[in-house]
């Protein structure tokens, strides 16, 4: 048997040995792909020096909706020939996915000195391979936003009320979908972080200015707003099969300008945003209501198991709400995945029920990928939504937890 140092050394090597050989992959494959996701900041940090429009309809280059901070990000990137730019990315993403996995066990996992977390990191990881992959071969921003945001979640945990809503005001900032994790603490009467979080939104939103003036920066936030609306909410955006958003999925089962005959209904597109923003409102209604009855609150020692139930609901309400829920952005299923995880392997997998949901929802999320099925088939089960399908079971699975918990009953997490 190994000591502990030495099974931290293995782990570490293991753990050098797969980045290496990642970082290798992604130098040959990169380039043949005009690397990927990562082409379009990487100009438009480019475009932003020179003065040129960042938010158009260029033939070529995928569109750029963020916001005009992150585009100020990528300038100093975008100053570097392309590959060592790409480069510096990809290892700075391993950088935050490492910071990912860190600050969501210390946010799960009550202690954290006697917990070996190997097979929690491990079986987290095995969930999520495919999501993380394509985030870092794209050149994506999600780990960075969703990193971003997890730090801000685990430093309210320890107390730390300003750095919390800084990071969650950061992550809001790269990415506008995570502001739905402001109304939670509202909800649970955090009024500190909700401040701090809205004074560091009107601070980074005036860090572009002090390059371009102020003047210059109001307009590129209002062109990249009215051109995030025009170029997310357009017909084929919505309905096409890569698109693995809440809305996508009902529009490609019932609305009649939907090209797949998959229909099972064929309604306006009027009824097509009700249905939706109705089911949307009860997935954040019980992904934000809270888990404890108000005058219970105060007797409740597991306060930390709540907020992983609520956030993991909230987590995974915003891939699904996401207008453009491409299979990248589901990365955000990241931290419920790592709460059910740490779950099971506290009731060591006794709980049939939560375990087949489990199952259930990795394969579901695994159909979509050409590492598991044929290229057609990813394809079919993409028009299916089983992307989609996937995030619901799981969003039941934890839901199912939050009801059990509300009930009284023991869920192993931080009460023995």
């Amino acid at each position: 048997m190994l000591s502990g140092k030495k099974k931290k050394i293995l782990r570490i090597s293991m753990l050098l040995l797969i980045f290496t050989g990642a970082f290798v992959q992604y130098q040959t494959r990169a380039p043949k792909r005009n690397f990927s996701d990562f082409h379009v900041p990487y100009t438009v940090g480019g475009k932003l020096l020179d003065g040129e429009e960042i938010y158009s309809y260029e033939e070529g280059l995928s569109y750029f909706k963020y916001p005009p901070f992150y585009a100020n990000l990528m300038v100093p990137l975008s100053c570097l020939p392309e590959r060592a730019a790409a480069s510096i990315w990809y290892i700075l993403n391993l950088f935050f996915l490492v910071i990912l996995f860190h600050c969501s066990r210390r946010i799960i996992v009550p202690d954290d000195r006697r917990y070996d977390s190997f097979l929690l990191y491990l079986f987290t990881a095995v969930l999520m391979f495919r999501a993380i992959l394509q985030n870092m071969h794209e050149g994506q921003a999600n780990i960075f936003m969703f990193t971003l945001l997890t730090l801000g979640l685990f430093f309210y945990v320890n107390e730390r009320k300003l750095r919390a809503g800084f990071f969650i005001a950061f992550s809001v900032m790269i990415k506008y979908m995570t502001i739905f994790f402001l109304p939670y603490f509202l909800i649970i009467r955090k009024i500190k972080v909700i401040f701090f979080a809205f004074l560091s939104v009107l601070l980074l939103h005036l860090v572009p200015a002090l390059a371009f003036g102020f003047q210059q920066n109001i307009m590129l936030i209002k062109k990249q707003l009215n051109f995030m609306f025009a170029s997310s909410l357009d017909p084929y955006s919505i309905y096409c099969y890569p698109n693995q958003s809440l809305i996508s999925c009902i529009s490609r089962f019932f609305w009649k300008e939907s090209p797949y005959e998959i229909h099972i209904l064929h309604l306006d597109t009027i009824w097509i945003w009700t249905i939706f923003l109705c089911c949307s409102l009860v997935l954040y209604y019980l992904a934000i209501y809270p888990v404890f009855k108000k005058n219970l609150q105060h007797e409740v020692k597991d306060l930390r198991w709540k907020h992983c139930l609520d956030w993991g609901l909230i987590f995974i309400f915003v891939a699904l709400v996401n207008p453009n829920g491409w299979k990248n952005f589901y990365i955000s299923l990241f931290f419920p995945y790592m709460v059910i995880v740490y779950y099971l392997l506290k009731v060591k997998f006794k709980d049939k029920l939560i375990t087949t949901l489990l199952v259930i929802s990795f394969i579901l999320f695994s159909l979509a990928s050409e590492f598991f099925v044929y290229g057609w088939a990813k394809d079919s089960f993409e028009v299916y939504s089983s992307i989609t399908f996937g995030a619901l079971v799981l969003f039941i699975t934890v839901l199912i937890l939050k009801i059990r918990h509300r009930k009284g009953m023991q869920c192993h997490l931080g009460v023995e």
